[in-house]
């Protein structure tokens, strides 16, 4: 499967809010820190931050097994539509070999299995600070 975007914002708590807030919304209303007083910041709160991204992470798995259904029914979708229509067509057209059917199957096949083995992996984290 392709690298695929989840965000997951939480506050300190706990509670998720990436429902609530827009990206956009969200970038137009933050301002950036001194790298200073970022450094400051995360240094202050790090067990937080360490147990925030630790939540985050469970919450982010928690989506996966839906993310890698739908890129499975998507794919078969696709596939299946393409190995029936070859199935078809092979019974009027010599010219159709069962060689592209097998192909098509083996993609499925081995498509299917890519996406099962998908994994999460953090790329990014963005600390947000309310004054």
């Amino acid at each position: 499967m392709p690298p695929t975007t989840l965000r997951v914002m939480i506050d300190q708590t706990g509670r998720r809010f990436d429902q609530i807030q827009d990206s956009a919304k969200l970038d137009e209303s933050t301002e950036r820190l001194k790298p200073e007083m970022m450094k400051r910041i995360v240094s202050s709160k790090e067990p937080l931050l360490r147990k925030m991204v630790d939540a985050s992470e469970r919450f982010a798995r928690k989506m996966i097994p839906q993310m890698i259904e739908d890129a499975n029914h998507r794919t078969s979708g696709i596939l299946n539509t393409e190995i029936e229509r070859l199935e078809a067509l092979i019974a009027v057209n010599p010219n159709v070999r069962q060689q592209e059917i097998d192909f098509f199957r083996q993609q499925l096949s081995d498509i299917t299995q890519r996406i099962s083995e998908s994994s999460l992996r953090l790329d990014g984290l963005r600390v947000i600070v309310a004054t």
